[in-house]
């Protein structure tokens, strides 16, 4: 089983997709079509791209073979795709409208709205995030420049069921008083999350000055949320949210015909909207026309660690023939450690990051170069830089080598992405959705093979000129922080006058669900085959041929616990460069397509990551052998991550995130820990080269390796040729261990710890402790407590009281995570600093509440079946089931745990949920942990 169950991973609190930060590379389609066609099929199912003016040839299958689209007579457009490879199914209701099609007094609206929706209707007073977690929906939400996104991922019983709740949302959503302002008080505190983050604060800027008369440069602020009247929601929801500008895309394991019979009977008595839509109303008077005299710099002088820099250059509407190569020309400037920005920037030493990303869009678009630069470099000398290489690519071009490295990247990357469900349903949405053309994708990656040498320089000419661009620069300044103590302060009273509401009733929210049938599919997930070689290394495959590529992941004992209390980073510092070998190995990486091998240090071992096409596995495990036998450590590559390392705890110093993390582990750790002290520069300049590869030669060993495979391959001969690159590795001595750590217990009262970062706009609260003895079956039942008291935002214990009832915080969630030696369960939020205490306090009390009442026999019904249909949906995605498959072996537990897994959530009772409870709650034991303008 998976020995993570947590639903904050990280507290990098974002608004969503709809916020202005930039995105990550996506593609982009080339031009519109209006085809009224109902299939789209082709004869073999792929596509061959290959260009003239290379001999590079690219194979991929369709991405929209076998979609039907189906148009209703009320104007609903469906998109549907049959998948059979497991029992559950994608289903996304898209609205053509957006951000960029508000009216100037209606800012933020399109946001307030998609929150609208998770709350009651008419039809069924009871709100929308509890029928869908009953009905056991992974469920989402975003609002992007041209669309609103409603995202619900279920097992294949439950989808008419699902279908009626969002015909329901669509005509019958109540805005009311009290609704309005509570999640106005919600997104408020989600804009000020994001507003905490310097990148942000410098992209938004940048968008400000560039697109002053447009939408893609407002800059949402609180004021724009608390303007927006109730009957302003309330006609923004009728004028947008009809059938004739929405879109239901559905992909996954179902049927077509009788599917589209019960969207007729669910969506096909909803009458067209009547008068203009927002897009409509504002595409006149919003037309993208950049004013070149409007652009200027930007600085920005803040508190911080690390100068950024970045630029924004206009570019035509996505469906403009020039889009295909503008993306390759991202790709060569941007695109992986061979790129020319990052060669320049980064190998250089000037800077710890380059990105760059094409945004385009219905009505025109921007490239955005973003660049960390190193804490003792000047932007003067970045921006200088940007300029030489734009330069360059202007007057020289690009080579072959570059142009095919390109192209076999995007066409990569886009069978990653396209690996499960949601995925594929995502970009068929996004597609249609922007361009009217589901088949988009396809066509634009049949383009971007047409691409040359010639079309990237003349679009580097034509779009990155200097007077059409807007460039920001971050300069940071000293920044005072207020440390708390670690002393053991009394905290123990709770001084709000406050008592948690009634928990949500699942009988009263069942009387609202639909019905559905119980599930007749049995399981289709495979069970891993298993091996062992005679060096000890243990390997699991599970083939999967649905989608031509490959997933890898890996285990090694040689975690943060073995590092030297004098040398603390030597760990991560010796994964950090096991892949930095040499120039040829990352170029020969991306001209594969950009895939390759990474690394996450964690407390107990090293986490391996991979990723390959089909074809290229071969080469992906002989580097993975290569690199954990031979490892060499160039010097220059060690010094390279050293300084990546120093400029990663730099900015971690003004991260809340990284500030709480660090008071959290202090609190728990003694002091004689290896991970109760942070890496420092003393410590990292302190480890040379003999000390990496004295560790990477104790602990990298194949007795305690374990790998997982999962995608398109024939067992037997992976099996084979694991064997013979794997099979002769050696270890010299006796396995490490660390159980002579000290021992971690929960404090004896309440713990509290301040720290100040006055460059924040909101506090970053982080509460739990250490937990012991957690025996399997005690997983589970943590694993269900977990679910109710914090499984979401939307719909758990604290996500009701906090989010839902007091407006406090965008995102509060729970995680347990547990290991060999002992666990953490943590408690995780973000709030307005004059709403820190408050937080706490109601945090508190509903632990209390929790401690001394209980948890009732629905709420276990209702995590349990939550519990159950998330595994399933995990189990259609490559990625999570080859981790699921790591952390069964890793933890001792037998493939068959995949099958197991849900039989043991199920056989969980009220009784044992509620002395869990008893065993592992302890409001009055609690480390509490604050950082930001409090």
């Amino acid at each position: 089983m998976q020995r993570t169950t947590a639903t904050i991973l990280s507290a990098v609190l974002l608004m969503g997709a709809e916020t202005r930060m930039a995105p990550t590379k996506t593609l982009q389609p080339t031009k519109q079509n209006t085809s009224q066609e109902l299939l789209f099929n082709n004869a073999d199912n792929s596509y061959s791209l290959i260009s003239n003016k290379n001999s590079i040839e690219i194979t991929s299958p369709s991405l929209t073979a076998q979609v039907r689209r189906t148009v209703l007579a009320n104007g609903l457009t469906v998109l549907t795709k049959e998948v059979h490879t497991a029992p559950v199914v994608s289903l996304q209701v898209c609205y053509q409208v957006g951000l960029a099609y508000e009216a100037p007094s209606e800012k933020g609206i399109a946001h307030l709205v998609e929150h609208m929706l998770f709350r009651k209707t008419q039809v069924r007073p009871v709100d929308f995030r509890h029928l869908l977690t009953a009905l056991g929906s992974e469920f989402n939400a975003w609002v992007a420049n041209d669309y609103t996104c409603y995202v619900d991922n279920v097992e294949s019983n439950k989808l008419n069921a699902l279908l009626t709740l969002e015909a329901d949302r669509m005509q019958n959503s109540v805005f009311d008083d009290n609704g309005i302002t509570q999640e106005k008080q919600v997104l408020i505190a989600e804009l000020q999350a994001t507003e905490n983050i310097p990148n942000y604060r410098l992209y938004s800027a940048v968008m400000q000055s560039a697109f002053a008369n447009h939408p893609y440069g407002q800059v949402l602020t609180k004021a724009d949320f608390e303007k927006i009247t109730v009957e302003q929601a309330r006609n923004f929801y009728r004028k947008n949210y009809r059938p004739d500008n929405a879109l239901i895309v559905i992909v996954g394991d179902f049927s077509t015909e009788p599917t589209l019979k019960t969207i007729q009977e669910s969506f096909g008595k909803i009458p067209k909207g009547k008068g203009m839509t927002s897009r409509e109303e504002n595409a006149n008077k919003l037309a993208f026309s950049p004013n070149p005299s409007l652009r200027k710099s930007v600085v920005i002088n803040q508190p911080g660690k690390l100068p950024l820099l970045a630029l924004v250059y206009p570019l035509p509407d996505r469906n403009h023939p020039d889009i295909s190569a503008l993306v390759v020309m991202d790709y060569i400037l941007t695109s992986g450690a061979t790129s020319k920005l990052h060669q320049a920037l980064v190998w250089s030493g000037l800077a710890s990051e380059v990105v760059g990303n094409t945004n385009l869009y219905s009505d025109g678009g921007w490239y955005f170069l973003g660049v960390t630069a190193n804490l003792d470099r000047k932007l003067e000398n970045v921006e200088r830089t940007i300029e030489q290489v734009i330069a360059n690519l202007q007057t020289q071009g690009v080579t072959d080598e570059q142009l095919n490295r390109a192209k076999k990247q995007i066409q990569a990357g886009t069978i990653f992405s396209s690996r499960n469900l949601n995925s594929q349903a995502s970009l068929l949405a996004y597609d249609q959705s922007t361009t009217g053309d589901y088949r988009q994708t396809d066509r634009f990656l049949e383009a971007v093979a047409q691409v040359t040498a010639a079309d990237v320089q003349r679009v580097a000419n034509q779009y990155l000129k200097t007077e059409n661009r807007t460039l920001g620069w971050l300069k940071p300044t000293k920044q005072t922080q207020v440390s708390g103590s670690l002393n053991i302060t009394d905290f123990s009273r709770i001084t709000a006058d406050f008592r948690p509401t009634k928990p949500f009733s699942f009988p009263e929210v069942a009387k609202y669900l639909p019905p559905f049938p119980p599930s007749t599919a049995k399981s289709q997930q495979a069970i891993p085959q298993q091996l062992t070689l005679s060096n000890g290394l243990q390997i699991l495959l599970l083939p999967d041929s649905s989608n031509p590529s490959v997933s890898l992941r890996g285990f090694v004992r040689a975690g943060q616990e073995f590092d030297p209390k004098e040398k603390i980073g030597l760990s991560t510092l010796t994964a950090m460069n096991l892949f930095n070998q040499s120039i040829w190995l990352v170029e020969e990486f991306e001209n594969r397509g950009g895939f390759g091998l990474a690394v996450q240090p964690d407390r107990e071992g090293t986490y391996i990551s991979g990723i390959s096409l089909k074809a290229d596995l071969p080469f992906l495990l002989e580097t993975l052998a290569d690199v954990m036998q031979y490892a060499s450590f160039p010097a220059e590559s060690l010094e390279s991550s050293r300084q990546s390392y120093l400029n990663a705890l730099n900015a971690g110093a003004e991260n809340p995130v990284d500030a709480a993390k660090q008071l959290f582990l202090q609190a728990i750790y003694p002091a004689n820990h290896p991970l109760s002290a942070p890496p420092t520069q003393a410590t990292l300049k302190a480890i040379s080269r003999e000390d990496v590869v004295d560790f990477y030669r104790k602990y990298y060993r194949p007795d305690t390796t374990v790998l997982a495979l999962v995608g398109d391959f024939n067992p037997t001969v992976v099996r084979s040729q694991l064997e013979a690159i794997l099979g002769s590795w050696q270890a010299s001595n006796n396995a490490p261990s660390a159980s002579n750590l000290p021992s971690v217990s929960p404090p004896n009262q309440i713990v509290r710890l301040r720290k100040r970062l006055p460059s924040q706009t909101q506090s970053l609260i982080v509460m739990g402790y250490p937990i012991s003895n957690l025996t399997e079956s005690k997983f589970y039942e943590l694993k269900i407590l977990n679910e109710i008291l914090g499984g979401s935002s939307l719909s758990s214990r604290l996500g009701n009281e906090l989010r839902y009832h007091q407006g406090l915080t965008y995102t509060i969630g729970c995680n347990l995570q547990t290991g060999h030696n002992f666990g953490l369960f943590t408690i995780l939020m973000q709030t307005a600093p004059e709403n820190t205490e408050k937080a706490i306090d109601i945090t508190l009390a509903v632990l209390k509440q929790l401690q001394e009442q209980g948890v009732s026999k629905s709420e276990v019904e209702i995590a349990k079946q939550s519990l159950v249909s998330r595994y399933q949906l995990a189990l259609a995605d490559q990625d999570v089931l080859a981790e699921m498959i790591l952390n069964n072996q890793v933890y001792g537990y037998k493939p068959e745990e995949l099958h197991q897994q849900p039989r043991q959530i199920q056989a969980v009772t009220l009784n044992q949920v509620n002395q869990a409870v008893k065993d592992f709650i302890h409001p009055d034991k609690i480390i509490v942990i604050s950082v930001g303008a409090n």
